[in-house]
């Protein structure tokens, strides 16, 4: 299915003119940015490994790369992605090449920070060194090759830093990518440069978690397919950037929550640890106790400690000193529900009030002591087992014989 692009402005921005639009979006985009910036922070500081983090942003990048491919190359069938996307390559020799060289453009962000945009236009896109074929090849000649940054782009630049009026970095970008687009009279068709700014610019000012934004599916869908105001498709963009932080937050949630098992935690135990990632693991505790004792580490990763966190780590009387100095913060209580105590981080306690909200079960003041929890019997519920009886082994029937009697 051939992609024909219909978005026409019929209010085309021009750079000295982001100052009448400012007031209107200005307070949308502060929304949005600290949206982003707590989304940002939270994947930063999630308590678990790059094994995790990493194919939680793989499969969204790999989403990205298909709508992308779609987006810049009118001779990408949609029809193809569904295989692209559930298997690891595509038999498409035209999606097959624009996606590894989206996914490998990636790889070159790092390198691309101190540079500015006529720099970042000139290198951004990743292309293999590869000699010029001596015949035309209608599979090879799609991706295009690596080009020196276009006048109009230039001067386009040029404005960008003579007319930076917005001092938010988020609103500069969002005006200027759709500056950038009008002049391709808002086509992608080609624009690769265009889309990877996008994402680069996005990456450098919130990092790696904005992977999970599939901007190129919304701009296939609502950009190319019907004429908009430019005005309401800005206002829309930032809709859709609101609504796509929020989803990714509720990933990120559901992450976390499968990696500390949290179906299995008792109710101070939830309110913990919803607190704990809510507030992007930040508490009143030192971080010299964050970086010295790994008791205190547990505690930062799930939101509370149980006796078995105690035993498998070191020798309980060692800890009593710390376990004391963490009881006499207004952020720490012990809690006994089903018979076990457990050290949490307690909201109602936090003498600036931000964790109220978290205390979804109300817990009446105790006189429990640190013996109390050190010194707690554990019950563990053994699970009845299954008495399996051997199988008898069975006796082939010789159809054979069968057949012979049969037939006398």
């Amino acid at each position: 299915m051939v992609c024909t692009p219909n978005f026409v402005s019929t209010n085309p921005i021009k750079t000295n003119m982001l100052k009448h639009f400012n007031n209107q979006f200005s307070s949308d985009v502060l929304k949005l940015e600290q949206s982003f910036c707590a989304l940002s922070k939270i994947f930063n500081k999630l308590p678990i490994g790059d094994s995790f983090k990493k194919p939680f942003l793989e499969q969204s990048l790999k989403e990205k790369s298909a709508w992308y491919a779609c987006l810049v190359n009118n001779n990408i069938d949609v029809l193809l992605l569904p295989e692209y996307l559930e298997n690891k390559q595509s038999r498409n020799i035209l999606l097959k090449k624009e996606t590894e060289q989206y996914i490998k453009s990636f790889e070159s962000f790092d390198t691309l920070s101190s540079k500015n945009n006529q720099e970042v236009f000139e290198s951004i896109l990743f292309m293999e060194d590869a000699a010029p074929l001596p015949s035309f090849d209608l599979f090879s000649s799609h991706i295009v090759k690596t080009e020196s940054c276009p006048q109009s782009l230039l001067d386009l630049f040029s404005n960008w830093e003579l007319n930076n009026e917005s001092t938010n970095e988020l609103e500069n970008i969002i005006y200027q990518f759709v500056e950038w687009h009008e002049t391709h009279q808002f086509s992608f068709s080609n624009q690769r440069q265009l889309v990877l700014w996008l994402n680069f610019k996005l990456w450098r000012l919130f990092g790696s978690v904005v992977f999970k934004i599939n901007f190129e599916n919304y701009f296939y869908h609502h950009w190319n397919k019907e004429s908009r105001d430019t005005i309401l498709s800005i206002k829309d963009f930032i809709t859709f950037l609101h609504k796509a932080s929020e989803i990714a937050h509720d990933e990120l949630r559901n992450l976390y929550r499968q990696h500390i098992q949290y179906e299995q935690l008792k109710p101070s135990q939830k309110m913990a640890s919803n607190y704990l990632f809510n507030n992007a693991f930040e508490t009143h505790l030192s971080n010299s106790y964050t970086q010295q004792v790994s008791l205190n580490k547990t505690l930062l990763k799930k939101g509370f400690i149980t006796l078995e966190d105690v035993q498998n780590k070191t020798q309980s009387e060692k800890l009593l000193p710390l376990i004391e100095e963490l009881l006499q913060t207004d952020a720490i209580g012990l809690f006994n529900e089903g018979n076990e105590i457990t050290l949490c981080l307690y909201p109602n306690k936090n003498t600036k009030g931000k964790l109220s909200k978290y205390a979804n079960v109300e817990h009446q003041k105790t006189n429990l002591a640190i013996n109390d929890f050190i010194e707690q019997n554990i019950v563990v519920e053994e699970t009845p087992k299954t008495i399996v009886l051997p199988i008898k082994p069975t006796t082939e029937v010789d159809t054979t014989a069968k057949r012979k009697v049969f037939f006398g």
